[in-house]
């Protein structure tokens, strides 16, 4: 793993890690990154235009490998002493985790993630991403948009990620860490935004919300997406 990493508070605690994986590793899971098909459920709304997976078992061993390593004591410990949170589990039921592709087209609206894990009911803290899209030009879109916001809405960008080969970002889930990228890719047909991503949790803080049980996505001002929003949320 790099240790070529840049620290920031704002908007909200966030890390970003270049050659996170070293470069055979990172070659060999952009490779052996599963291709479209029946393992991948597709999310097409208003929304959202993406593709996700997290049945570790179905993963090619490359991804079991990794998925394994980053959910591990070592790694975690690690995690635990760089964000100064002791209590931090890896979700190991990759539950919204998993493999992420987007196609052109794809997009993921400005959002809250949930608060409370509905299984076990401890408070999602961190996200980490990994970008595995070689050769992904930033013109094509998809960097990922930190906001500035409180606990109902966003009100102004505040950071974009361009989610270049073998980036990771490791960031806080908030009440006000809303992100995303509302405007569809435009890379070529063949060309995917390629991701893993685990969540890390710890026991409830006085600041979780408990209401906030699924993504929590920003009003857009068009009525029927807007309503598409509360009734996902409920």
């Amino acid at each position: 793993m790099s240790l070529r990493r840049q620290y920031f508070e704002y908007p909200f605690k966030h890390w970003i890690f270049d050659d996170f994986f070293s470069p055979r590793r990172a070659k060999a899971l952009s490779t052996e990154f599963p291709v479209p098909g029946e393992m991948w459920h597709h999310y097409s709304n208003s929304v959202e235009e993406k593709f996700a997976d997290r049945n570790l078992s179905k993963f090619p061993p490359v991804f079991q490998e990794v998925f394994n390593n980053l959910m591990g004591d070592q790694f975690v410990n690690w995690l635990q002493r760089t964000t100064g949170e002791p209590d931090l589990v890896p979700d190991t039921t990759l539950h919204g985790a998993g493999l992420h592709y987007h196609a052109k087209g794809g997009m993921l609206r400005t959002h809250l993630d949930y608060s409370l894990h509905p299984d076990n009911g401890l408070e999602r803290k961190y996200n980490l991403i990994v970008y595995l899209s070689e050769g992904w030009k930033p013109e094509w879109g998809g960097a990922l948009d930190f906001w500035e916001g409180d606990s109902k809405e966003p009100t102004r960008k505040a950071r974009s990620i361009d989610c270049l080969f073998n980036r990771a970002v490791l960031f806080d889930t908030s009440s006000n860490s809303w992100h995303g990228f509302n405007d569809p890719i435009v890379c070529p047909e063949k060309e995917l935004r390629k991701s893993i991503a685990l969540y890390y949790l710890a026991p409830p803080s006085s600041s979780a919300d408990p209401s906030r049980k699924r993504a929590k996505f920003a009003p857009t001002g068009d009525p029927e997406t807007d309503r598409f929003i509360q009734e996902r949320s409920s």
